[in-house]
């Protein structure tokens, strides 16, 4: 039988044996009354916590009971109550589990800890009202399910998370550094084309066809992946892109990803920095011992404006520039090798990079005509790098 206490002790009505006896309490007290007759002592075993008092005597409880039999106000806990549970602990449960599946893992535990409220809620509303309904049957029911469930999601989520760092670790090794970093939290970058001044450097590694006849696949692989690698550092280090790798050359943009003051000055210096460093690497490289000017780097650079964009399918695109400016670039690699010049860099590129008097630095000036244009360019050709600013 579920007791549910009235209050603290004495709250049903009490007499005390010897006031009985004495006659100090009247008998008419007990006429047509449940007596119920028990011995209590502070210490003793016969006594019970409940909610309203810590040592409800028990002889109280006992009349408690009979009081709820005899009257009917007493908890309800029958057939109807425990389908109504069972109805709710698989509720509870299907709700849970398909909340922790389907819902991001936060706002799923907090829809789930707001059910369990509600039902808890719900509980207590009963009980003030005389029924007795269970909270920890559909606790026990949702509890077991949801743990199973949070952990199998758990796990499914890491394994596509570690999926998923996997393959943004791979596409951002066909990306630039710096692109890929732009385009994680920047995702519309360049998805309408864009229009700006910027630097353009095209580098190609002259010689080396005759150099890979002789060294055959898998050594000229190594030694373009160097090569690369090389280009690559040295844009990185002076603020530039390597948008393009074309074999063994390499197409440079500076400002490409924001405008930057210093965009010409850093291609100047990237130019002679990667003439430099190129030069340094095939004479120490013993693959490569021996080739003298036979291999060499040649570079050729302008600025100007350009179009940035994305060219491509809708699920095979490229970041690149495209222009007159980058059209330019590439033909000064011809007016470059026509000179047996390692630099053949534009006017307008030097000017942008606030050189001003250049003679000082290259070793000639000549105006070129360049193939598509009607307009000759004034060209500066070096063939010592180290004298570069």
């Amino acid at each position: 039988l579920p007791l549910r206490p009235y209050g603290p002790r004495r709250t049903i009505q009490t007499l005390s044996a010897a006031a009985l006896l004495d006659g100090t309490a009247p008998v008419a007290a007990l006429a047509d009354r449940v007596v119920v007759i028990g011995a209590t002592a502070l210490g003793g075993s016969d006594t019970f916590a409940t909610a309203f008092d810590p040592v409800m005597p028990g002889v109280e409880l006992l009349a408690t009971g009979i009081a709820h039999l005899t009257t009917g106000d007493g908890l309800v806990r029958d057939a109807r109550v425990r389908r109504l549970d069972g109805v709710a602990a698989g509720i509870l449960a299907g709700a849970a589990v398909l909340l922790i599946a389907l819902a991001p893992p936060l706002p799923a535990a907090i829809l789930v800890l707001l059910l369990l409220a509600a039902w808890f809620a719900l509980g207590t509303v009963a009980f003030s009202q005389g029924i007795w309904m269970s909270a920890a049957l559909p606790l026990a029911a949702a509890g077991l399910p949801t743990l199973l469930c949070a952990v199998a999601r758990q796990t499914l989520d890491r394994r596509q998370g570690l999926r998923l760092a996997r393959s943004e670790q791979a596409l951002r090794r066909l990306q630039p550094a710096a692109l890929a970093e732009r385009l994680a939290w920047d995702p519309t970058y360049l998805a309408a084309p864009l229009t700006r001044e910027i630097p353009v450097l095209f580098i190609d590694l002259t010689g080396f066809t005759g150099q890979s006849e002789r060294l055959g696949p898998v050594r000229t692989r190594a030694l373009l992946k160097t090569f690369h690698d090389l280009v690559d550092e040295t844009a990185s280090s002076h603020k530039g892109l390597v948008v393009n790798f074309m074999g063994d050359g390499a197409m440079v943009v500076f400002g490409a990803l924001d405008p930057d003051p210093a965009q010409a000055e850093n291609a100047v210096r990237a130019a002679g920095d990667l003439i430099v460093r190129t030069r340094d690497w095939i004479a120490r490289d013993p693959e490569l011992a021996g080739a003298g000017r036979a291999l060499d780097v040649r570079i050729g650079a302008h600025s100007g404006p350009a179009i940035l964009s994305r060219l491509g399918s809708d699920t095979n695109q490229q970041v690149t520039a495209t222009g007159d400016t980058v059209n330019v670039a590439s033909r000064l690699l011809a007016v470059a090798s026509e000179a047996k010049a390692r630099l053949a860099v534009s006017a307008d590129l030097l000017t942008a990079a606030g050189i001003v008097e250049p003679a000082g630095l290259f070793d000639e000036r000549r105006t070129a005509s360049i193939r598509g244009r009607s307009q000759p360019i004034a060209v500066w050709l070096t063939r010592e790098p180290a004298r570069l600013p």
